[in-house]
């Protein structure tokens, strides 16, 4: 929870509530001045036409979990609503490793099988567009057209899956090629019976005995 500012004349001054021990972080990618917290003091070098500042540690929650928060600039600046935030390192730390790839992953021009961890759940998101043409298995199990995460191909897992495998077909390939070996089965016919009907005009007549 952030608080409004308490002294406007000196300031934004903010007031956060975190869980003891977390990390706190700023984030104002659009003020210069200097930001103080609970690990000391840092200086902002952003501007209102770009992001020149990232996210940045503030320091440790200390105990009581109140962390202030002092924003002084040389001018009139922005400051985002939601400037300060905080993180547990080891909630971090596990999601990353929730996040981590497959095993292994092989890909080809059309086509990706990946083999994955143990205890694989959830989501598979791709860093392919999520575009009409693919399909993708989970085990071995039925083909099923992915859906969309962010604008990647994502594939649900369910839980435990230890194999995933990917194919794209253009869309309407199959109905091309099909009407392509029509086609050509129609030249075929046309061109057999334009030279059978040579064949026979031809044969000479035969002599009679």
């Amino acid at each position: 929870m952030l608080t409004a500012p308490d002294a406007p004349e000196a300031g934004a001054a903010f007031t956060a509530r975190c869980t003891p021990g977390s990390l706190a972080l700023w984030y104002a990618p659009w003020f210069a001045g200097e930001v103080a917290g609970p690990g000391g003091a840092a200086r902002a070098v952003g501007r209102w036409d770009g992001t020149a500042d990232p996210l940045r540690p503030l320091g440790t929650v200390p105990a009581d979990g109140v962390v202030r928060v002092r924003f002084t600039g040389q001018r009139r600046a922005y400051v985002p609503e939601r400037a300060v935030g905080c993180l547990a390192p080891g909630r971090l730390a596990a999601a990353v490793r929730a996040l981590e790839g497959p095993v292994r992953l092989t890909a080809g021009g059309h086509d990706l099988t990946a083999r994955l961890r143990p205890g694989a759940a959830g989501t598979a998101v791709l860093a392919l567009p999520a575009v009409s043409g693919w399909g993708c298995s989970v085990d071995g199990g039925p083909v099923r057209e992915p859906g969309s995460f962010g604008g990647l191909t994502a594939v649900p897992l369910g839980r435990g899956a230890t194999r995933l495998s990917c194919a794209y077909e253009p869309p309407g390939l199959a109905a091309g090629l099909l009407v392509s070996a029509a086609g050509a089965l129609a030249v075929v016919a046309v061109a057999g019976a334009a030279a059978l009907r040579r064949g026979r005009r031809r044969t000479p007549p035969a002599f009679p005995e």
